[in-house]
């Protein structure tokens, strides 16, 4: 007597395929979105990455020196744009934080 175990054929579940480029997507996205956070209080700013593994940043504001906005075309279009924050002390960057919704703003808070 021989057994056969038969599946079915990955091709089959086509909709589930299609589902899966969708949802996949979506939780990337949403990772990404939850998981960096700019803070601006009075004092200071600081930059929140993760949400298993977290780590912070802190600049005080009277220690920045340089505010710059970076946007691509796209950006420009959908209102974004990556802040950078560079301190007084350092060379480069202390605070890099993409997609964030109008960066002028955010950069006239800083000021």
């Amino acid at each position: 007597m021989t057994v056969r175990t038969i599946r079915p054929a990955w091709r089959s579940y086509w909709k589930l395929w299609l589902l899966s480029w969708l949802v996949i997507p979506l939780f990337v996205l949403l990772w990404r979105r939850f998981s960096l956070r700019l803070v601006v209080t009075d004092d200071a700013v600081s930059l929140e990455e993760g949400i298993l593994n977290t780590a912070s940043t802190e600049v005080l504001l009277r220690n920045i020196r340089t505010v710059e906005i970076r946007r691509s075309l796209v950006d420009r279009l959908l209102g974004v744009g990556t802040l950078l924050v560079g301190a007084s002390a350092t060379e480069g960057y202390e605070i890099v934080a993409p997609g964030i919704p109008d960066p002028e703003g955010v950069r006239g808070l800083l000021r």
